[in-house]
């Protein structure tokens, strides 16, 4: 599986997100669980799936937009993102749109996770 950044450059953003010495623009996780409570708060998130694009042609959230895993950190692709509303986050499990999630909230983005990806929407 491809990686947006090499594990050691990974875990050194975890690391250094955790010691409050990066800060990021409001990433968070939003959990799969409270997502059928409030799925009427969708419409306030733009919504990213970064499954490839079988995946997203046989399941994705309403109005979600498709960039594969591999490709989000592209120019092109960022610039396709939103600025003026939160961004969630997805995958199947909720792993890759982590990572995703890390490297957008450290680029400036507003975003959220969806923690269990899109098993738990099913």
């Amino acid at each position: 599986v491809p990686r947006l950044l090499g594990v050691h450059q990974h875990d050194e953003l975890r690391r250094r997100a955790r010691g409050g010495r990066l800060r990021t623009a409001g990433s968070g996780r939003l959990h799969g669980a409270r997502l059928r409570v409030q799925a009427d708060q969708l419409d306030d998130f733009s919504t990213l799936v970064v499954r490839g694009t079988s995946a997203f042609d046989t399941e994705h959230l309403p109005g979600a937009i498709n960039i594969p895993y591999a490709e989000v950190a592209k120019p092109w692709n960022l610039e396709r993102l939103p600025t003026d509303r939160p961004i969630l986050v997805v995958c199947a499990s909720g792993a890759l749109s982590s990572q995703v999630s890390t490297v957008l909230g450290v680029l400036g983005y507003h975003v959220r996770n969806l923690s269990g990806g899109m098993a738990v929407v099913k």
